[in-house]
């Protein structure tokens, strides 16, 4: 499967991936509780810049008492670690690893990337992501135990929280799906011997691609 037209260099991914706003996209979740009542929280490499954002479950004045609570909790105990998950160790007995390229259609058919894709999966539900333009990764991604975590190197971000991936993100979703879990509500997922595609019906984000591995 080629792509003509997505020769995009290096550079110009990295300038159009910084355009992304993915503060505003995690502010998001948290508003419209798409985290699964859990916050999710984000950093961007300097512990006294650390996004703490109030749990968008709550509602009325319980909502700000246990926002107040949490962030004098969080101040004084610094119960929020920015240290980020290990990498995974792909070389352990027990992952499929499937590399390739793919293209990255942004929320709403903005913008396109496309770079190389490797995705790793466990039958314990581990699932692993890079998303990459030569040399520069571009979006790292990883579930494992009931969490994930998302990093989008170019801009210095990292998100992680408890619970099911967000709909927001779709890169966490692809080795899901790979691993054999039905893709969510209203998405559409084929695949066959030409290639693959993921989409978000909701706001027309997708990813499309093969593996040659």
């Amino acid at each position: 499967m080629k792509y003509p037209g997505h020769s995009r260099s290096a550079a110009a991914s990295l300038n159009t991936l910084n355009r992304i706003n993915v503060a505003q996209t995690i502010e998001a979740m948290n508003r419209t509780g798409e985290c699964q009542g859990e916050r999710a929280r984000f950093f961007d490499g300097r512990p006294e810049a650390r996004g703490i954002l109030c749990p968008g479950f709550l509602g009325g004045a319980k909502a700000f008492v246990g926002c107040l609570l949490f962030l004098m909790l969080a101040g004084a105990a610094g119960c929020l670690s920015t240290r980020p998950w290990p990498p995974a160790n792909l070389s352990e007995p027990g992952w499929t690893v499937r590399q390739g390229q793919a293209v990255w259609r942004l929320p709403h058919g903005e913008r396109e990337i496309a770079g190389e894709v490797l995705v790793a999966t466990r039958s314990d539900g581990s699932g692993f992501v890079q998303f990459s333009k030569n040399p520069f990764p571009l979006v790292i991604a990883q579930v494992r135990s009931g969490r994930w975590e998302i990093e989008f190197p170019p801009q210095g971000k990292r998100y992680s929280a408890p619970g099911k991936p967000p709909l927001r993100l779709i890169w966490l979703h692809l080795p899901l799906i790979l691993s054999g879990k039905p893709p969510p509500k209203n998405w559409l997922w084929h695949s066959d011997d030409n290639g693959w595609s993921l989409e978000n019906g909701a706001n027309g984000e997708s990813l499309t691609g093969y593996f040659a591995s």
